[in-house]
């Protein structure tokens, strides 16, 4: 038996400090951007990119202080004031002294699983992040059309008002602000968020299926709205297997991009609107795009590194 045991909530709340960290942060931006008179005149668009560069700045001060800390944290009893201040950081973050977890630095050779054991072993090369930055690109682009199409042939976009604000707010500006913020910064951010600290946290807990699950999960339910719940939960399974295939986030960040490109390219520019929902065309594309990103998926999955059997639960 380990000297010292947590339970499960506490294994649970270093997954979801920093959403909660992150997301705070953001509605705190918004807010202001409401109050403050230059900000007036910021579209939906221009408000979420301001409230994306304050989390993605939260990020990494998050990142850097629980670095700092696992590197100083020697025990409260005999710590200086300075490593007492981390300890209660460590302590209200949730993290334990050891505890590695993927570095937001994108292009580390290995990371850690949160239990400290090496758990991906992988060799970065030009090649190999070329060639799994394109894999990534048509997994995602092909299962955000199929999803995107399945979706469309239900009533839930209708029936959903949250989804229709979502619409109405964020394909309402310029394409330059959209591009940028919307498939660019955005997919940045969030992959950084749940698919390098909420995975890496859930893998050291629950293992490879578990952290793929589980960030696809929390990734869906953050949305807030049925429509884009699903939309974000299918992305975010293929997201995750990306993520334990190749163990950089750059890979499944580039996926994210591939994804939101393609929705905005075919909301703005009108593209592929030649597929009228429920034509042999539309069918026969959603088949075909669908089988293409499920067998990325299935080969992603199959090439997956072999990992140690014990979990720390």
């Amino acid at each position: 038996m380990s000297g010292r045991q947590y339970t499960r909530g506490m294994r649970l709340w270093p997954v979801i400090y920093p959403v909660l960290f992150y997301f705070a942060v953001c509605q705190i931006l918004d807010m202001v951007q409401q109050i403050l008179p230059f900000t007036a005149g910021f579209d939906a668009v221009m408000r979420q990119g301001v409230d994306t560069l304050g989390g993605l700045a939260a990020l990494y001060v998050y990142e850097h202080q629980k670095e700092k800390c696992q590197r100083e944290l020697t025990g409260v009893r005999h710590a200086d004031r300075r490593k007492l201040a981390c300890s209660i950081v460590d302590f209200l973050k949730g993290a334990r002294p050891g505890e590695k977890g993927l570095s937001m630095k994108a292009g580390r050779e290995t990371y850690m699983s949160s239990d400290g054991s090496k758990s991906v072993d992988s060799s970065k090369t030009g090649g190999r992040i070329a060639s799994g930055c394109l894999a990534a690109a048509i997994m995602l682009g092909c299962g955000s059309f199929a999803l995107n199409n399945l979706i469309a042939i239900t009533d839930l976009m209708q029936r959903s008002s949250g989804y229709q604000f979502v619409q109405k707010s964020f394909y309402s500006s310029g394409l330059f602000w959209e591009i940028a913020v919307l498939c660019v910064l955005t997919p940045v951010t969030e992959e950084l968020l749940y698919r390098s600290i909420v995975f890496s946290e859930l893998r050291g807990w629950l293992g490879r299926w578990g952290a793929i699950f589980g960030s696809a999960l929390l990734f869906g339910a953050m949305h807030m709205n049925l429509v884009q719940m699903i939309y974000a939960f299918g992305l975010g399974f293929l997201l995750g297997i990306l993520m334990e295939r190749y163990g950089d986030v750059r890979i499944a960040m580039c996926g994210h991009i591939a994804a939101n490109l393609l929705s905005v390219l075919r909301s703005e520019m009108g593209l592929l609107t030649g597929l009228e929902k429920g034509s042999a065309a539309f069918w026969a594309a959603t088949t075909g795009t669908l089988f293409i990103a499920l067998a990325l998926t299935a080969w992603c999955a199959k090439k997956m590194p072999a990992v140690d059997g014990a979990q720390n639960l």
